[in-house]
Protein backbone atom coordinates (compact mmCIF):
# COMPACT_ATOMS: atom_id res chain seq x y z
CA UNK A 1 0.00 0.00 0.00
CA UNK A 2 2.74 2.41 0.30
CA UNK A 3 3.43 5.27 2.56
CA UNK A 4 -0.08 4.39 4.59
CA UNK A 5 -1.13 1.60 6.46
CA UNK A 6 -4.75 2.24 5.49
CA UNK A 7 -7.02 3.76 3.16
CA UNK A 8 -8.33 5.77 5.74
CA UNK A 9 -5.48 7.35 6.73
CA UNK A 10 -4.43 8.02 3.32
CA UNK A 11 -7.94 9.67 3.22
CA UNK A 12 -7.56 11.67 6.12
CA UNK A 13 -4.11 13.01 4.65
CA UNK A 14 -5.30 13.84 1.17
CA UNK A 15 -8.18 15.57 2.70
CA UNK A 16 -6.10 17.41 5.09
CA UNK A 17 -3.92 18.42 2.13
CA UNK A 18 -6.85 19.58 -0.11
CA UNK A 19 -7.67 21.75 2.87
CA UNK A 20 -4.61 23.36 2.95
CA UNK A 21 -4.55 23.93 -0.64
CA UNK A 22 -7.75 25.62 -0.33
CA UNK A 23 -6.60 27.73 2.49
CA UNK A 24 -3.75 28.69 0.07
CA UNK A 25 -5.82 29.69 -2.46
CA UNK A 26 -8.21 31.55 -0.36
CA UNK A 27 -5.99 33.46 2.19
CA UNK A 28 -4.54 35.88 -0.54
CA UNK A 29 -7.27 35.05 -3.01
CA UNK A 30 -10.02 37.40 -1.61
CA UNK A 31 -13.36 34.73 -2.91
CA UNK A 32 -15.67 36.03 -0.32
CA UNK A 33 -17.33 39.70 -0.01
CA UNK A 34 -16.20 41.74 2.79
CA UNK A 35 -19.09 41.31 5.60
CA UNK A 36 -19.52 42.94 8.79
CA UNK A 37 -19.85 40.72 11.35
CA UNK A 38 -21.72 38.69 12.45
CA UNK A 39 -21.74 36.88 9.16
CA UNK A 40 -25.24 35.74 8.66
CA UNK A 41 -25.82 31.44 9.31
CA UNK A 42 -27.04 31.21 5.38
CA UNK A 43 -23.86 32.86 3.99
CA UNK A 44 -21.32 31.00 6.62
CA UNK A 45 -23.21 28.00 5.89
CA UNK A 46 -22.61 28.71 1.79
CA UNK A 47 -19.01 29.22 2.48
CA UNK A 48 -18.58 26.01 4.53
CA UNK A 49 -20.43 23.65 1.70
CA UNK A 50 -18.66 25.55 -1.45
CA UNK A 51 -15.21 24.23 0.64
CA UNK A 52 -16.74 21.31 1.23
CA UNK A 53 -17.49 21.00 -2.65
CA UNK A 54 -13.66 22.29 -3.57
CA UNK A 55 -12.13 19.54 -1.45
CA UNK A 56 -14.68 17.25 -3.00
CA UNK A 57 -13.53 18.16 -6.73
CA UNK A 58 -9.69 18.10 -5.46
CA UNK A 59 -9.87 14.77 -4.58
CA UNK A 60 -11.89 14.05 -7.74
CA UNK A 61 -8.43 14.65 -9.79
CA UNK A 62 -6.11 12.43 -8.04
CA UNK A 63 -6.63 9.39 -10.56
CA UNK A 64 -6.98 11.60 -13.43
CA UNK A 65 -3.09 12.76 -12.73
CA UNK A 66 -1.75 9.66 -11.37
CA UNK A 67 -0.28 9.70 -15.08
CA UNK A 68 0.94 12.82 -16.82
CA UNK A 69 -1.84 15.13 -17.91
CA UNK A 70 -1.72 17.19 -21.07
CA UNK A 71 -1.64 21.02 -20.45
CA UNK A 72 -5.20 21.39 -22.13
CA UNK A 73 -6.78 18.82 -19.89
CA UNK A 74 -4.81 20.51 -17.49
CA UNK A 75 -6.69 23.64 -18.07
CA UNK A 76 -10.18 22.54 -18.61
CA UNK A 77 -9.98 20.88 -15.38
CA UNK A 78 -9.06 24.43 -13.52
CA UNK A 79 -12.14 25.91 -15.77
CA UNK A 80 -14.53 23.02 -14.40
CA UNK A 81 -13.43 23.97 -11.04
CA UNK A 82 -14.74 27.82 -11.72
CA UNK A 83 -17.94 26.59 -13.52
CA UNK A 84 -18.84 24.05 -11.08
CA UNK A 85 -18.47 26.71 -7.57
CA UNK A 86 -19.58 29.66 -9.76
CA UNK A 87 -23.00 27.69 -10.67
CA UNK A 88 -23.61 26.73 -7.55
CA UNK A 89 -21.81 29.20 -5.04
CA UNK A 90 -22.44 32.20 -6.76
CA UNK A 91 -24.04 33.95 -4.01
CA UNK A 92 -21.84 33.90 -1.33
CA UNK A 93 -18.74 35.03 -3.98
CA UNK A 94 -17.20 38.27 -4.33
CA UNK A 95 -18.93 39.28 -7.34
CA UNK A 96 -20.24 36.83 -7.77
CA UNK A 97 -17.12 34.98 -9.47
CA UNK A 98 -14.88 32.18 -8.62
CA UNK A 99 -12.21 33.42 -10.06
CA UNK A 100 -9.51 31.10 -12.33
CA UNK A 101 -6.62 32.46 -10.67
CA UNK A 102 -8.02 30.81 -7.47
CA UNK A 103 -8.99 27.55 -8.60
CA UNK A 104 -5.56 27.71 -9.91
CA UNK A 105 -3.71 27.73 -6.84
CA UNK A 106 -6.07 25.69 -5.13
CA UNK A 107 -5.32 22.72 -8.16
CA UNK A 108 -2.12 23.49 -8.98
CA UNK A 109 -0.87 23.77 -5.00
CA UNK A 110 -2.81 20.61 -4.28
CA UNK A 111 -1.20 18.66 -7.06
CA UNK A 112 1.97 19.60 -5.98
CA UNK A 113 1.76 18.29 -2.42
CA UNK A 114 0.42 14.77 -4.29
CA UNK A 115 3.91 14.89 -6.21
CA UNK A 116 6.06 15.30 -3.58
CA UNK A 117 4.43 12.19 -1.83
CA UNK A 118 4.67 10.65 -4.82
CA UNK A 119 0.90 10.02 -4.98
CA UNK A 120 0.87 11.44 -8.90
CA UNK A 121 2.86 12.19 -11.70
CA UNK A 122 4.46 15.11 -12.13
CA UNK A 123 2.29 17.92 -12.61
CA UNK A 124 1.76 20.01 -15.84
CA UNK A 125 2.14 23.46 -14.24
CA UNK A 126 2.71 25.05 -10.56
CA UNK A 127 1.02 26.72 -8.34
CA UNK A 128 1.55 30.82 -9.76
CA UNK A 129 1.03 33.09 -6.95
CA UNK A 130 2.72 36.61 -5.74
CA UNK A 131 6.27 34.86 -5.03
CA UNK A 132 6.02 33.01 -8.85
CA UNK A 133 4.80 35.83 -10.99
CA UNK A 134 7.50 37.93 -9.20
CA UNK A 135 10.36 35.82 -11.03
CA UNK A 136 8.78 36.18 -14.30
CA UNK A 137 9.47 38.45 -17.01
CA UNK A 138 7.15 40.08 -18.94
CA UNK A 139 7.08 42.38 -22.09
CA UNK A 140 8.08 45.95 -21.49
CA UNK A 141 5.17 48.02 -20.34
CA UNK A 142 2.92 45.08 -19.54
CA UNK A 143 1.58 45.20 -16.48
CA UNK A 144 2.46 42.20 -13.96
CA UNK A 145 -0.50 39.91 -13.72
CA UNK A 146 -1.44 39.65 -10.07
CA UNK A 147 -2.92 35.65 -10.03
CA UNK A 148 -5.93 36.50 -7.54
CA UNK A 149 -7.75 38.62 -10.30
CA UNK A 150 -7.02 36.65 -13.47
CA UNK A 151 -10.22 34.96 -14.59
CA UNK A 152 -9.69 33.90 -17.71
CA UNK A 153 -7.74 30.73 -19.05
CA UNK A 154 -6.01 33.36 -21.72
CA UNK A 155 -4.52 35.15 -18.69
CA UNK A 156 -3.35 32.03 -17.16
CA UNK A 157 -2.03 31.08 -20.23
CA UNK A 158 0.22 33.99 -20.29
CA UNK A 159 1.61 32.85 -16.81
CA UNK A 160 2.51 29.18 -18.25
CA UNK A 161 4.32 30.42 -21.14
CA UNK A 162 6.26 32.95 -19.14
CA UNK A 163 7.00 30.52 -16.73
CA UNK A 164 8.37 28.13 -19.56
CA UNK A 165 10.62 30.73 -20.81
CA UNK A 166 12.01 31.04 -17.23
CA UNK A 167 12.01 27.07 -16.68
CA UNK A 168 14.19 26.62 -19.24
CA UNK A 169 14.62 22.87 -20.11
CA UNK A 170 13.27 22.01 -16.36
CA UNK A 171 9.20 21.29 -16.06
CA UNK A 172 7.35 23.93 -14.28
CA UNK A 173 6.89 22.18 -11.41
CA UNK A 174 10.52 21.27 -10.68
CA UNK A 175 10.93 24.96 -11.15
CA UNK A 176 8.88 26.07 -8.92
CA UNK A 177 9.86 23.93 -6.13
CA UNK A 178 13.37 25.21 -6.71
CA UNK A 179 12.12 28.29 -6.28
CA UNK A 180 10.10 27.65 -3.12
CA UNK A 181 13.45 26.37 -1.68
CA UNK A 182 15.39 29.00 -2.32
CA UNK A 183 13.16 32.04 -0.97
CA UNK A 184 12.11 29.50 1.74
CA UNK A 185 13.14 30.22 5.39
CA UNK A 186 15.07 27.68 7.09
Amino acid sequence: MGKFDTPRQRDFVLNELARLSIQGAFLRGRVYPKTLPPVPKSVDDQRTQLRKELVGLLRGYEKQYAVAVEPMNHENNIEAIKSTLNTKFRGCLLNQEFRIGTAQKALNLYLKYLWCLGEVALPPHCPFDAIVIAELNFPRGTTRPVWTKINSIEEYRKLVEAAKAKAGEKSLAQWEMELWGNKSTP
